[in-house]
């Protein structure tokens, strides 16, 4: 019997009903054979944690820890649930919130999963051959407690307490009345097992079910997007419309693809981790767009669709046959996208454009950096993913005009719209009053204090827009003669005063573990936070309560992890339901949907136009 690996974002902890739902990888694929899909997954969502219990607080690194998807009661929980009894031995298991005053939680976040699953039956607690149900004469029951999430909870109450230690999981799933098939994944206390791992006496098993077709839906479910961009803006606004249930089939030149697959080191298994970060969903179609048989094939989906996105340098698309004016006769329902650095017509419309180059013209590195310093770029390429984001609005907004119009139209998106879009404030203090903005370093001009702070280990961020913010923030650090002092009784005062009240609050906080100044000033309700790097971030017991850390299973690169779906939608959530697409993997899958028989599929593959 073959196994199947189920690729499950547990770093996620989740309020009901909301959900986040991620995919397990489908088969190795033959890119000239036809493919067979497997059945979606979905991790779902845990409940947030009853904070005055310690037996539900999260565990920072994941290694047997009790579970970070929670298991707090509610009004489903089955009345008369027995207490869990600690062994007398184990230490009680940190908070959340104290969780977020560790300096550095979480330093094996980043492993590999495999790793983690090594140490979980590496211990006697996932050993067959060492857990054991207590026999002593007049022991009480052994009792496991049993979480389910999501779906599962048409099966009985969502947390309940069971004589299972001892049992396998399968056992005890089989023992609660809930078929296997609905059930995706097993969780004990933090870690996910297989079906045989063995429970012992106050363990937490938490049931993940698998996923449901029609619920599986995102917003944008039914709509069909030709997608023919590459690199990362065009590619980035194509993942926002898959992530929300659109079926984007990837165009590319035949042996080659997109060029960000070749975007490495990093790579993984040598596969591009870039190329990775933004194509999960799609399917990947090879097409010569050039060949008279590989135009047809794009006639075809175009016919279909509901949107087309290119970011090719403007006018290629309309040289390879394919003008606005043919693509709308074609289909007239169609949303057409152009994404592009400047536009696609106008003075710009010639000028090659990366992120880089986008970033300076658009204003935003004049603005970035320390006073009197060279101008620097922001640390990730944000004018090509905002120019994307803004075009995958555009479409959207496009759609719903088609549902007045019955008609689609023409986008022209651009990165330096994006960026020009971002310069918010500091374009308004530049057409207030004429002054050209200058880089002020990690302050505000307007506001103080309203920085970055050096801690005695880190750095941390203070924001104190008004009176009472200052007042906390003076008495939370022992600061409160400044409260007496008339030069910083007022906004304007304070900001007149910068340097002589920014010293004093500098050498206060340089005393501190960045961790106790977040601490106390969040106590004091002062917006606090820390300078994370990536390692802190993806072990923020935030980030994963929001289900930020998307995990896929990849034929080639195997598990690995991405930046999850930002936003959570009650109704229609958005979900990871395919990994980033083998070059041409879906060929013959998507040519047969649009009405190619399997000998003109072979000979289009002869002819060289696939």
């Amino acid at each position: 019997m073959t196994s199947r690996i189920v690729a499950l974002g547990l770093s996620e902890v989740v309020d009901p009903p909301d959900e986040i739902r991620l995919g397990i990888g489908h088969e190795r694929v033959d890119g000239k054979a036809p493919f067979t899909s497997r059945d979606d997954v979905r991790a779902p969502v845990g409940e947030r944690r009853d904070r005055d219990d310690p037996r539900f607080g999260a565990d920072p690194v994941g290694h047997g820890g009790r579970s970070d998807l929670g298991a707090g009661p509610d009004k489903n929980d089955a009345e008369g649930t027995l207490a869990l009894d600690r062994a007398a031995d184990e230490e009680p298991v940190p908070r959340l919130e104290d969780v977020q005053r560790q300096e550095r939680p979480g330093e094996q976040n980043g492993a590999e999963r495999e790793q983690r699953q090594q140490f979980a039956h590496a211990t006697e607690r996932y050993s067959g051959a060492r857990a054991k149900r207590s026999t002593r004469a007049g022991a009480r029951p052994a009792v496991i407690s049993v979480v389910l999430h999501g779906e599962l909870q048409q099966f009985g109450a969502k947390r309940r307490e069971v004589d299972g230690a001892g049992k396998s999981a399968r056992e005890i799933v089989t023992s609660l009345g809930i078929p296997a098939a609905e059930t995706a994944a097993y969780v004990v206390n933090g870690e996910q097992v297989d079906d045989a791992a063995v429970l012992r006496d106050g363990d937490t098993l938490e049931l993940l079910p698998a996923m449901t077709g029609g619920e599986s839906e995102g917003a944008l479910a039914g709509i069909r997007v030709v997608d023919l961009t590459w690199a990362l803006a065009g590619p980035y606004c194509t993942l926002m419309l898959a992530d929300h249930g659109a079926d984007v089939v990837k165009v590319e030149i035949p042996g080659v693809g997109d060029e960000s697959r070749e975007w490495a080191p990093p790579h993984i298994k040598g596969v591009s981790a870039y190329y990775l970060a933004v194509n999960r969903n799609k399917r990947s179609v090879t097409s010569d767009l050039k060949h008279p048989d590989g135009k047809r094939i794009l006639e075809r989906l175009v016919e279909k669709a509901d949107v087309v996105v290119e970011n090719f340098s403007p006018g290629v698309l309309a040289r390879l046959g394919f003008p606005d004016e043919r693509l709308r006769s074609m289909n007239r329902r169609a949303v057409i996208c152009h994404i592009s650095g400047f536009g696609q017509d106008g003075p710009g419309r010639a000028w090659a454009a990366y992120d880089l180059v986008v970033q300076g013209m658009g204003g935003i590195m004049s603005l970035t950096g320390e006073p009197g310093r060279e101008p620097v770029m922001v640390g990730v390429p944000q004018a090509d993913m905002v120019g994307g984001m803004f075009a995958a609005f555009a479409i959207v907004a496009a759609l719903e005009a088609r549902h007045r119009t019955g008609e689609g139209q023409v986008i022209d998106a651009t990165m330096i719209g994006g960026q020009v879009a971002l310069l918010s404030r500091q374009a308004a203090r530049y057409f207030a009053d004429g002054t050209v903005p200058r880089p002020e370093g990690n302050m505000h001009a307007s506001i103080v204090p309203y920085q970055t702070f050096r801690a005695a280990d880190g750095f941390v961020n203070v924001c104190c827009a008004n009176n009472a913010l200052f007042e906390r923030l003076c008495r939370a650090l022992d600061l409160e003669d400044l409260l007496e002092d008339s030069r910083f009784a007022d906004n304007p005062s304070r900001v007149k005063h910068r340097d002589a009240l920014v010293p004093r609050i500098e050498a206060r906080i340089a005393t501190l573990p960045k961790a106790e100044v977040v601490r106390k000033l969040r106590e004091a309700n002062v917006p606090v936070g820390p300078i994370s790097d990536l390692r802190e971030v993806f072990s923020d017991p935030v980030v994963r309560h929001l289900g930020l850390i998307a995990e896929v299973d990849h034929p080639v690169a195997g598990r690995f992890k991405a930046p999850g779906i930002p936003v959570r939608l009650s109704g229609t959530p958005g979900s990871v339901r395919r990994y980033p697409p083998l070059l041409g993997e879906h060929t013959d899958e998507v040519l047969a949907e649009i009405g190619y028989s399997l000998d003109e599929i072979a000979k289009l593959r002869t002819d060289g136009a696939i």
